[in-house]
């Protein structure tokens, strides 16, 4: 279990597998040094079989390297983020202890009428996630995202009562801020790499994929729904 309360079960199967490979090579390197049916008794002593197991003992070392740079490598986690109702989600990434406050205040004077809540992980010091917002659900479900995807330097915000554009642009501003994953509310999953020091977002799959091409009947509709929600005249 990570600390953050993902189970990462494959870690353990592949630590297994890697070990009791290397296992395998250790019980049965006795018996390659010697290698029946290639060297012989009579020539176990010989120069030639002194150089055939100093090659073993190589091939051998090389294969353990190998196997401990394959557990090292990352593993990959598809975390799925549960929306609160009627609610949008912004992810992204900043880099100081005061991006927490200062998202508080980039949401809530561009969007007064906006209900929300924002947690921020640390990745360094107390290692803390730290919380703000106007509606205490939304802040309750920030923190349990944020600790689900356990990355550092990692922030979500969810938001009722504005959409995502009226934000955007002074979320981009806050001087802590280094990208924005997605804004949506669409269904989201988070692809998180698992190394031994840590966790990072390598993206989001956000919503389903297209099932073609708008038709020009579509492109007026569009442009309709733009001007409805009064974002164009």
């Amino acid at each position: 279990m990570h600390e953050s309360g993902q189970n990462v079960s494959h870690m353990p199967q592949r630590v297994h597998l890697a070990a009791s490979t290397i296992g395998r090579i250790v019980l049965q390197e006795p018996v390659l040094l010697r290698a029946p049916g290639f060297i012989t008794k009579s020539m176990e002593s010989t120069w030639a079989n002194q150089v055939f197991k100093r090659w073993r003992i190589k091939q051998f070392f090389t294969q353990v390297v190998w196997r401990m740079n394959f557990v090292a490598q990352p593993l990959l986690e598809t975390i799925d983020v549960r929306l609160p109702q009627g609610a949008n989600a912004i992810i992204g990434g900043s880099h100081f202890i005061k991006t927490a406050r200062d998202l508080f205040e980039a949401i809530a004077e561009s969007a007064p009428a906006a209900k929300f809540g924002l947690a921020f992980c640390e990745a360094s010091g107390k290692r803390l996630i730290r919380t703000e917002g106007n509606d205490e659900s939304l802040v309750e479900a920030a923190a349990e995202t944020a600790a689900k995807i356990g990355a550092g330097h990692f922030f979500v915000v969810f938001l009722r009562n504005a959409f995502p554009v009226s934000v955007l642009n002074r979320i981009k501003s806050v001087s802590e801020v280094t990208c924005v994953y997605a804004a949506t509310a669409n269904p989201l999953q988070v692809i998180v790499a698992v190394t031994p020091q840590g966790r990072s977002v390598l993206g989001v799959v956000d919503g389903l994929p297209p099932l073609g091409t708008e038709s020009a009947e579509d492109r007026i509709e569009r442009r309709e729904l733009v001007k409805k929600l009064g974002y164009k005249s």
